[in-house]
């Protein structure tokens, strides 16, 4: 999806990590030869393709998972911690067993006297 077009190019190659875009904290900035992929603290990607002096910048759903899982690690891997594995269940968006209630995620009840 287009978000921004004919946007300048000192703008978008400007663009580095703690900075803002769209009302949201840059935290990655990958550049390319003719694109600019950026990623914002909300969530959000974007690939800024280089045409004939300005950027068309596009809003990318496809690989969002992967890059935040990827910086989830990336994290975890800094504090000493091994890679996050996310539960099936828990990636396809399925409640788990806490939500559905299972008598495995509270405490026993108490025993009367």
């Amino acid at each position: 999806m287009l978000v921004q077009k004919y946007a300048p190019v000192e703008y978008i190659r400007g663009l580095k990590v703690g900075g803002f875009y769209r009302n949201s904290i840059i935290t990655l900035v990958k550049k390319k030869e003719r694109t600019i992929l950026f990623m914002t603290s909300n969530g959000n990607m974007y690939n800024a393709h280089y045409k004939n002096n300005y950027y068309n910048v596009f809003q990318n759903e496809r690989h969002k998972k992967k890059v935040l899982k990827q910086q989830v690690n990336e994290i975890f891997r800094m504090y000493g911690y091994k890679k996050l594995k996310i539960p099936k269940n828990l990636e396809s968006g399925q409640p788990g067993p806490a939500a559905k209630g299972d008598s495995l995620s509270r405490p026993p009840a108490p025993k009367p006297e």
